[in-house]
């Protein structure tokens, strides 16, 4: 299905270090639409300079991005089997890269709160691949390694999927390998990504929310459809870290 979740990745001790580094970077721990923090965009020789890391904020939901100059990041690199487990995923041993790290912090939405529910915040999928990609040694398709700093109940934002669209989208690429082979580059995202959105993913009615506990990890495809989701808990706040291997 193009996801799956694994179990107790992170211990308790990682997650309480991870939560409050995100806390120090996005500020006061209650709901806040936009981060006190100042926002650099991408600005990453700026923030190398201030030692501080990259924040954006928008609808309650804060992204914290490298630099963070907190080695809490790096043990979660390497926490529980993460290198044994990228390794079985792309089917080869030398060469695996940390390819980014990135902290989400979900605030309760006031007007989720009041609505009493979590909706989807719009349906995606990162980039797209050909049945090549995955029949290479290694693997060159992609994974996010989604991992619970908290536990993520029901309504707390939690990472909505599709179940059945990474099917259609291989079967899809399947079909019309022979005029897609020519795709390169940036194409996959540009091309083929919103192409399968419009042609292949049949229903995002039937999508799923991730429920996890607090250090279980979340690991999926990047042409996986998902979508972020608010926040409808009063008074609770989701924390959670991506990040994404690849292979060079």
């Amino acid at each position: 299905r193009g996801w799956t979740i694994v179990r107790g990745m992170f211990p308790p001790e990682l997650c309480a270090r991870l939560r409050a580094c995100v806390d120090d970077a996005v500020g006061a721990t209650r709901p806040l639409e936009v981060s006190a923090t100042p926002q650099l965009g991408m600005d990453i020789d700026r923030a190398l300079e201030l030692r501080i890391p990259v924040v954006d904020s928008q609808s309650f939901r804060h992204t914290v991005r490298q630099p963070i100059f907190d080695s809490a990041l790096a043990e979660a690199a390497v926490a529980g089997n993460m290198i044994e487990m990228q390794q079985r995923l792309y089917s080869a041993s030398d060469g695996l890269r940390l390819m980014q790290q990135m902290l989400v912090r979900t605030d309760a939405d006031p007007a989720a709160v009041a609505a009493g529910r979590s909706e989807p915040g719009g349906w995606h999928m990162d980039t797209a691949f050909l049945p090549r990609h995955y029949a290479s040694s290694p693997q060159t398709n992609v994974f996010h390694v989604l991992t619970a700093l908290n536990d993520v109940p029901r309504g707390g934002a939690a990472l909505h999927i599709v179940p059945s669209a990474f099917r259609q989208c291989k079967a899809y690429t399947e079909k019309h390998m022979d005029e897609l082979e020519g795709l390169r580059d940036s194409d996959f995202r540009t091309v083929l990504r919103p192409r399968l959105l419009m042609e292949a993913v049949q229903d995002t009615s039937e999508c799923v929310e991730v429920l996890l506990s607090e250090g279980d990890s979340c690991v999926f495809d990047l042409m996986s459809t998902h979508s972020a989701a608010s926040n409808c808990i009063g008074g609770y706040i989701l924390r959670i870290i991506y990040m994404r291997f690849l292979y060079v």
